[in-house]
């Protein structure tokens, strides 16, 4: 039991160290143009999110997530534009000393306040990502701000925190499918959030 636990630690801290390998293999691969891997993640922007129906409450509303590749990091708590602006700040940074950042679109309209994880399924086929981020009460509330990943592919509460400055691990790991959900869900802390291998 504690070998196959050491393993599966060496194992995470091996794709952690593969990874900037692996994602530029895979860009070259894939045909994206002679763009910096590293690249500038825009400040939160306004980004408008049409809903199916014209009801004012979110909560009964069904969501059209806008048609992007990216992982979108959704606010659903607006008592802080200070800690919203900080926690943004944090994902940007995130994975800069090693070469790395997070490819996310940050979504802030106030019309998703308190919005509900039901509402996110069955997820909207014009969003290409099968994951998403969300800065909720609990982000905006804990000193270390840790963010809710959710996963879309099922409509279970299948869920995990992490720490703004490993969002660069988790997106980039999710996306190429370098590690599953269940990896990181198995590393995080007593409460409940990742907070790196």
């Amino acid at each position: 039991m504690i070998l196959a636990k050491h393993l599966k630690s060496i194992h995470l801290k091996m794709n952690k160290i593969l990874l900037p390998f692996l994602i530029a293999i895979l860009m070259s691969a894939c045909g994206y143009d002679n763009e910096p891997i590293i690249r500038q993640i825009p400040l939160p922007v306004n980004r408008k999110i049409e809903k199916k129906t014209t009801m004012k409450d979110t909560n009964t509303a069904t969501l059209d997530l806008p048609s992007t590749t990216k992982a979108l990091v959704l606010r659903t708590d607006f008592s802080s534009d200070a800690t919203w602006d900080k926690v943004c700040n944090m994902i940007s940074l995130s994975g800069k000393n090693l070469g790395f950042s997070a490819a996310v679109e940050y979504i802030n309209q106030k019309e998703f306040d308190n919005l509900k994880l039901e509402k996110l399924y069955p997820r909207n086929e014009n969003y290409k990502c099968w994951y998403l981020f969300i800065v909720d009460s609990v982000t905006i509330g804990h000193e270390d701000h840790p963010i809710l990943c959710v996963d879309l592919t099922t409509q279970e509460d299948n869920t995990f925190r992490l720490i703004p400055q490993e969002m660069w691990a988790v997106d980039n790991n999710l996306a190429i499918s370098n590690m599953d959900f269940w990896e990181f869900q198995d590393e995080v802390d007593s409460e409940g959030i990742f907070r790196g291998v």
